[in-house]
Parts: structure tokens; C-alpha cells; sequence
């Protein structure tokens, strides 16, 4: 006789996915005071099972399903607004497609160049 066992997947109670998903609605929005008065689930729920890893796994992944669900929906919007010539979703869009970065340029003072150079002096032991 074989010994199989049921997959171990985790699922939270009921009333705390019935919340979980008020949460990630178009009307809810995320605020678990809305979610707590859409679904009549204390939000304290909520939060007793975030504590364990297993709900945030489960969490994530609805979120995760939730965001690609709507993809094509935001990419539609973010592609509208760059024909509009919106400088905030161009910049997104060459973000996005990887062909601009963040560039963070610093300038030091000479004196605390002076003091940099000789501390990079010490630590290469010269």
C-alpha cells in the first residue's frame, strides 16, 4: 500500500479571503477599513494571519494575480497618456523598457574630496 498524502497548500479561513479579496476590488482599493465594512470581516483578522508566512505567500500571490489580471488594461492607459505627450509616462515608458536609468550625479566640495582621497589612500595601504 502507497502512502500518499495531499499536497500541503495552504488556504486561509474564509472570511479572511472573502476580506483578503475586498482588499484588492476596484471599490475597495486596498484600505482595510473599507474592506472591514464591505465584508463585515474585523480587519484584526486580517493582520492576526499576516503575522504568518504562509498567509503573506498566499497573499502575494493573489496580489501577483491580481496585477497581471490588469496588465493589459494599465499598459493600454500608460500608452494613451505617452501619445499625449505626458512627460511623467514617457519617462515611465523608457523606464519600463529599460532604455533610461536613474542617474544620481554627486559633487564634493575640495575639501572633502581631500579628505576622501586620503582615506582611500590609507585603506589601500599606500
Amino acid at each position: 500500500m502507497s502512502n500518499q498524502t495531499k499536497p500541503n497548500i495552504y488556504a486561509p479561513p474564509l472570511d479572511v479571503i472573502k476580506f483578503a479579496e475586498a482588499l484588492l476590488s476596484d471599490e475597495v482599493r486596498g484600505s482595510k477599513v473599507k474592506a472591514e465594512e464591505s465584508t463585515g470581516v474585523d480587519r484584526g483578522k486580517f493582520y492576526y494571519h499576516w503575522k504568518k508566512p504562509e498567509f503573506r505567500q498566499w497573499y502575494i500571490e493573489r496580489c501577483s494575480e491580481y496585477l497581471s489580471s490588469n496588465e493589459a488594461m494599465v499598459a493600454t492607459t500608460l500608452m494613451k497618456q505617452v501619445r499625449n505627450g505626458d512627460m511623467k509616462a514617457i519617462e515611465l515608458y523608457y523606464k519600463l523598457n529599460g532604455r533610461l536609468r536613474d542617474k544620481v550625479e554627486h559633487s564634493l566640495d575640495d575639501g572633502t574630496k581631500r579628505l576622501l582621497e586620503k582615506a582611500l589612500t590609507k585603506l589601500d595601504g599606500k
